[in-house]
């Protein structure tokens, strides 16, 4: 499916190339063709920056959640060693 922004592309790249074939108008081209490598180096770019922001905040999320597993561990271990003593005694109230 064309984009009204694609379809204006096409459009403007026929009109340079046939301003070159009738009239040698290599300038314009030129510029056109180096405005349009400009837009898509910019664009680039902030894909670029956004995907290094999403790495960086999900290695954050991640060494978050390794930090608090150590807190929460030991006392699930604690629990366990309660819940174990428990299954031992019979006494399922202390």
């Amino acid at each position: 499916m064309a984009t009204a922004l694609s379809l204006s592309t096409e459009r403007n790249t026929t009109r340079g190339l046939r301003a070159i074939t009738e009239r040698g108008e290599w300038e314009g081209w030129l510029m056109y063709m180096l405005e349009a490598v400009e837009a898509t180096a910019h664009g680039t770019t902030e894909k670029i920056n956004a995907i290094r922001d999403l790495l960086a905040e999900n290695s954050r999320h991640r060494e978050a959640c390794f930090n608090s597993s150590f807190l929460i561990l030991p006392a699930l271990a604690r629990r366990s060693e309660k819940s174990q003593r428990r299954l031992l005694l019979g006494n399922s109230f202390s």
